[in-house]
């Protein structure tokens, strides 16, 4: 099919005519952003909308899998699930933590692997802390959830 196309995206009377008339090679003319336009009133397809037709169009199969595949997926979410267990448990421990005063004997402590320590007992230090951890956790959650699929 051909398309005729005007540096203004314009057709003449004259083009217009013959096309109608069957004279040009096409029922059909670009506008000036190469878009298609038939001029017996029907919309032509763009090259751009029959890409996004075609991606619509493809269907996404799932291979079938052999059953050592099965086992080794059921092997890893299992993995994952006990995971997300763990971390969900230590959420809870996390919330059950309750901060007192300023002048209370709550204390959190690091050590490194050269057995330096670090000993923080302000309460607004710790509150930070935990919620740090506790939105760590929450994302370790979340990402171990998006990997369970079938």
């Amino acid at each position: 099919m051909e398309t005729k196309t005007k540096q203004n995206g314009k057709a003449s009377n004259t083009e217009i005519k013959d096309i109608i008339s069957g004279n040009g090679a096409s029922n059909s003319i670009a506008d000036k952003n190469g878009k298609d336009l038939n001029l017996n009133g029907n919309h032509v397809k763009t090259e751009v909308e029959t890409e996004k037709v075609v991606e619509q169009q493809k269907v996404v199969e799932t291979p079938k899998m052999s059953i050592d595949e099965k086992i080794s997926k059921i092997e890893d979410l299992k993995i994952i699930i006990d995971k997300r267990e763990k971390l969900i448990e230590s959420r809870k421990k996390l919330n059950a933590f309750v901060l007192g005063s300023h002048h209370s004997n709550e204390s959190v402590t690091l050590t490194d692997g050269q057995g330096h320590t670090f000993t923080a007992t302000n309460t607004e230090v710790l509150s930070s802390v935990i919620d740090v951890i506790r939105n760590i956790i929450d994302d370790k959650i979340k990402d171990s959830e998006n990997l369970i699929s079938f």
